[in-house]
């Protein structure tokens, strides 16, 4: 825009072409070669809008997978946390040997080792949902910029296999995640049963 404006452009049309999105001009005499020209052109142009409206829970996994990773995180800490839990009314109510007898000595012994539990519920975690963005989120893939030639159609369909692949996993994903929650507390209830 600033090299027509500077270099004098003497034609209107100089400063239409330069300020649009896209422009086709067609210095050809023949005026068959000239319509199926425009008509490529045209084709091509109606079909960018359609590329992508089959996408929008990709755009919002791909715009809020900072957020899946930590719920995944926080669903293991909670587990964590719920078997810290369970484990604490366990060893609180135990009359084990080489625990201490003092009630305040039984809880500080429990506090600290319970960071340890904490910590490895966290790298769990941490690894799982690491994984699920490299191998599940980081491999979602968007849609070719136009589907025009049947190529493009092919590859719409190798897109949207390749996702769906995907997609399934991270629900999987995700409710692995969830679940752990129950599976921390269903062992926690079976050692305190075992206990007893």
């Amino acid at each position: 825009m600033i090299q027509v404006v500077f270099q004098g452009g003497n034609e209107e049309y100089d400063l239409d072409e330069a300020n649009a999105q896209m422009s086709c001009k067609i210095d050809f005499i023949n005026s068959q070669i000239c319509n199926e020209l425009k008509t490529v052109v045209s084709e091509w142009y109606d079909a960018l809008p359609n590329n992508s409206g089959d996408h929008k829970i990709i755009k919002f996994i791909l715009k809020n997978k900072v957020k899946f990773q930590n719920f995944i995180l926080l669903s293991f800490l909670t587990a964590g946390t719920l078997l810290v839990n369970y484990l604490f009314s366990i060893f609180y109510k135990a009359q084990i040997d080489f625990l201490p007898t003092d009630n305040n000595h039984k809880l500080f012994l429990f506090l600290t080792s319970s960071i340890v539990v904490l910590f490895m519920f966290y790298q769990i975690g941490s690894l799982y949902s690491d994984r699920m963005m490299r191998k599940q989120i980081g491999r979602l893939r968007r849609n070719p910029i136009f589907e025009f030639t049947k190529g493009d159609k092919n590859k719409f369909a190798d897109v949207a296999k390749e996702n769906k692949k995907h997609l399934v996993g991270l629900f999987k994903t995700i409710l692995i995640g969830i679940s752990i929650n129950g599976l921390s507390a269903l062992v926690g209830f079976i050692l305190g049963k075992l206990i007893e």
